[in-house]
């Protein structure tokens, strides 16, 4: 039997990140896409972002001197290999 998926809640990241996405929490957008928080994080500190759970994504991108893009895009890669 294949699990029954809940219609608007995707298990995979979109392609492009939904506007507003930089107002986000790491740990929220984990949440929503069932990504594990610890392979989000080590994910982003293997390309040398530093990041903790609470921060919003604009917030990771701005310490970082990265664009949100970019780090939504690092969180997007990491996800598909822990799939």
């Amino acid at each position: 039997m294949k699990p029954v998926e809940v219609p608007g809640k995707s298990k995979e990241l979109p392609d492009t990140p939904q506007p507003c996405i930089g107002n986000r929490s790491l740990a929220d957008l984990c949440q929503e896409y069932d990504l594990n928080i610890r392979v989000a994080l080590r994910g982003l500190a293997d390309n040398k972002i530093k990041a903790i759970a609470d921060m919003t994504i604009k917030n990771i991108a701005a310490q970082n001197n990265i664009s949100t893009l970019n780090v939504y895009a690092i969180i997007k890669e990491t996800a598909k290999q822990h799939q």
